[in-house]
């Protein structure tokens, strides 16, 4: 996939797609801790709501840099894959977050 849908911002064939099988694979990596997360095992908090925060901020560049993919292929094709995936990994994060913490209906434990 990174080989067929890569942004062309460095122009070098190369570093663009290896950053984007680099960011699919980070996208399937939240796929595991989710499913892990809904079945009850304990997950961080705190890493859930960095992972989050990222995936925020790489949506924010990549919704700005949309213009210059355009531009740069003539084609919007590659910037909607990337922004699909970008929403992905928000929709992705945000359901880890969820998971992850506390319920406030459950009783503390003493």
């Amino acid at each position: 996939m990174g080989m067929a849908f890569h942004a062309d911002l460095n122009k070098d064939v190369i570093s663009d797609t290896l950053w984007a099988v680099a960011a699919y694979l980070e996208v399937l990596a939240l796929i595991p801790a989710l499913v892990a997360a809904r079945a009850g095992q304990p997950q961080s908090l705190e890493f859930a709501r960095a992972i989050t925060i990222c995936r925020l901020f790489s949506l924010a560049f990549w919704s700005q840099a949309f213009a210059e993919l355009k531009a740069r292929s003539g084609s919007s094709f590659v910037g909607l894959v990337v922004l699909a995936v970008e929403t992905a990994a928000v929709v992705l994060a945000v359901e880890l977050l969820a998971a992850a913490s506390p319920k406030s209906g459950r009783k503390k434990e003493q």
